[in-house]
């Protein structure tokens, strides 16, 4: 059972390489792509979406590209898979999507409704800045 669609994992794994690599200035999808291995085709749809969401902001004209519209500090994880994804990115059920919904659950139902909520909630405190800070490199001590 996947939380998140490939493409908002995609989203999360180019917008910290981007934080990571190029915060002050624009980026481009080709220079992306290039660092992250992810194909353009999916980076330029997130991107829409991203602007869409108003994480990103698109740079017109020559050398344009994207930019980032808020801080890494305000950016949300869950604001990213909720571009993405959709609102309703997390009322799937967990079994598929043929087995129920929140009128008429599922065996999995009441059992999977707390774990969402905590789920939630975590996507909700977790920022972008937060995992920058987890993958910079460590230095060593001597």
């Amino acid at each position: 059972m996947r939380l998140y669609s490939k493409a908002s994992e995609y989203a999360i794994t180019a917008l910290t390489n981007i934080s990571i690599n190029s915060l002050d200035d624009h980026f481009t999808i080709k220079g992306l792509c290039e660092k992250t291995h992810v194909r353009a085709s999916y980076a330029r749809k997130a991107f829409q979406s991203l602007s869409q969401g108003g994480i990103l902001k698109a740079v017109t004209g020559p050398g344009g590209g994207y930019r980032f519209n808020k801080s890494p500090e305000k950016i949300t994880l869950l604001e990213v898979i909720q571009c993405i994804d959709g609102n309703d990115a997390f009322d799937k059920c967990v079994l598929g999507p043929s087995f129920c919904n929140d009128n008429q659950g599922c065996p999995m139902h009441e059992t999977w409704k707390p774990i969402k909520k905590k789920v939630l909630t975590s996507f909700k405190k977790v920022t972008l800045d937060q995992l920058i800070k987890l993958n910079k490199p460590v230095k060593k001590e001597k």
